[in-house]
């Protein structure tokens, strides 16, 4: 009976660490989506965070996800997956289908259909850990053909490491465009920051930018922007309880010529109320939100997840929803009381 508890146990510990439903639950701290809008966070150690630095891929090895999600805010209806394992040094690993991979923040959407799920973008990784040094590189393409006249397609190259405390990551569009009725667009995109672990404490800055050249269509380059600092924490409140909070700031300025700066705070718990059980809630408040200068209305959410261990390394994380929106008040079997779950094994 020791013996089973205690895989379970380790289940817990494991594959509680691993899911895009887990990290829309306790946060981001991510407003304008500079990490991917909703893969991977500033201040919460989660497997989604080596989509946007790929030097994590060496320290989780060995996972498997597959998630499923009915569509929530910076998102659509959508299915993705992928892995991590190691072949002699080198860790690797591939995420399918993450459409936000090659979607652009800021600028007008155009004919782009990156947000469609047509495009179907494929990413690889590998990365190495050489001791005092961790590093890592990923590849992401995506490609979409309509007809004869209509086309899309996407290289990103994202770049990452580990040195001491130091966690530097950026990410660079060399290859971007889009052809509507044989008008083409050429954009780029390159973002980068760091995070620096100092105990529970963890600083962060990031910035991105978007340019698009000009067209027939619309005579003059098009560009947008977005920079942001904060600091987060991670604290064991009790046995088996983690707390999480983060405050930040962020700049951006659109295309349209507009501007918005905000401050979001979050704080968030994760515990383990048994063996197969962990139960996470999450919070999000905008002390500051304001768009060229005026105060505009900002959501507060409130969401709620867990994950359910099935079995020894076999984890299903869920988020609550009403199956359109994970921050609907409405939620029920009725209304449909998933908005975003996932299947992770780790070995």
């Amino acid at each position: 009976m020791r013996f089973i508890v205690a895989l379970l146990l380790l289940g817990v510990s494991s594959s509680a660490f691993a899911s895009q439903a887990r990290v829309l639950v306790l946060g981001n701290a991510d407003p304008f989506g500079v990490l991917g809008t909703t893969h991977g966070s500033f201040f919460v150690e989660d497997t989604t965070n080596v989509l946007y630095n790929p030097t994590y891929i060496n320290n989780n090895k060995n996972w498997a996800t597959i998630e499923k999600a009915s569509g929530f805010p910076g998102s659509a209806a959508n299915a993705e997956g992928g892995f991590g394992t190691s072949i002699m040094m080198v860790n690797v690993g591939a995420y399918l289908n993450r459409t936000d991979s090659a979607t652009l923040r800021f600028l007008p959407s155009g004919g782009r259909n990156y947000a469609s799920g047509l495009v179907r973008p494929i990413e690889v990784m590998a990365g190495m850990d050489l001791g005092a040094i961790r590093f890592g590189a990923s590849l992401g393409l995506a490609s979409n053909k309509v007809n004869a006249t209509t086309e899309d397609s996407s290289t990103v190259v994202r770049v990452g490491a580990q040195i001491q405390a130091f966690e530097p990551f950026a990410s660079f569009m060399v290859n971007g465009s889009t052809k509507v009725l044989n008008i083409e667009d050429k954009f780029s995109q390159i973002s980068g920051g760091l995070r620096y672990h100092f105990g529970e404490f963890i600083p962060f800055v990031a910035a991105m930018r978007e340019s698009a050249s000009a067209t027939t269509a619309i005579p003059r380059e098009n560009h947008g922007s977005a920079l942001g600092f904060g600091l987060g924490r991670s604290t064991k409140i009790g046995e088996g309880t983690m707390g999480y909070w983060a405050v930040s700031y962020w700049n951006r300025a659109n295309a349209d010529g507009n501007a918005q700066s905000v401050i979001p705070l979050n704080f968030s718990v994760e515990s383990n109320l048994a063996s197969w059980v962990t139960a996470r809630a999450g919070f999000m408040y905008l002390v500051m939100n304001r768009l060229s200068g005026v105060t505009s209305a900002g959501a507060t959410t409130g969401r709620l997840g867990a994950t359910f261990n099935l079995a020894p390394r076999v984890g299903l994380d869920w988020a609550v929803g009403n199956g359109g929106s994970i921050d609907s008040t409405t939620f029920d079997f009725t209304s449909g009381l998933f908005s975003l779950a996932s299947l992770t094994y780790h070995w």
